[in-house]
């Protein structure tokens, strides 16, 4: 699997578009569906991991100039994919149908907290937006038996990410 449309980002190749995700690849299961393969994919896009890079330019320019990797990615995306010059990303209109309504939004952090169960919100949240509830991710995490970390941040090795997934997706 490969990008036709050019773009730049650190885990595909701005010449070939070559991804690298790993569950495309070495980690492939015969469990994965098309629909999971899309979620990691959409994962990977929303989360770069520039130390793990398919193209080491863009990777050192978005660990060291953030800004200017902002602006080359959005030229690429008006020149190459027919984005619209004159937005601005307002993440607030882009939440998913299955966001909280706001009246749950006005919890206190620490009863929002809770609902992550000693998870990191972070980990949690690249699932949560992906468009998957909040309860039923952390219950993925659960049935796994994915590890809490004391509650800092890690990156999930990518069969986790495929176990999670499947959960979801109400695969067996």
């Amino acid at each position: 699997m490969s990008f036709s449309t050019r773009l730049w980002h650190p885990n595909v190749s701005s010449q070939t578009g070559a991804i690298c995700l790993d569950t495309l690849g070495t980690a492939w299961s015969p469990v994965l569906t098309i629909k999971s393969a899309l979620l990691s994919l959409q994962s990977l896009l929303s989360t770069p991991e520039p130390k793990d890079p398919q193209d080491a330019e863009v990777a050192s320019m978005l660990m060291n100039d953030p800004d200017m990797f902002e602006r080359i990615a959005r030229e690429w995306a008006i020149k190459h994919a027919a984005a619209p010059s004159n937005t601005t990303w307002n993440p607030q209109v882009h939440v998913s149908a299955t966001s909280k309504p706001k009246s749950k939004q006005t919890l206190s952090r620490e009863e929002e907290m809770k609902k992550y169960h000693g998870y990191n919100k972070e980990l949690i949240d690249r699932f949560v937006n992906m468009g998957f509830d909040l309860d039923r991710v952390v219950e993925a995490f659960e049935f796994v038996h994915i590890d809490k970390n004391n509650g800092e941040d890690y990156e999930l090795e990518e069969a986790y990410m495929g176990d999670i997934t499947a959960r979801l997706l109400g695969e067996p």
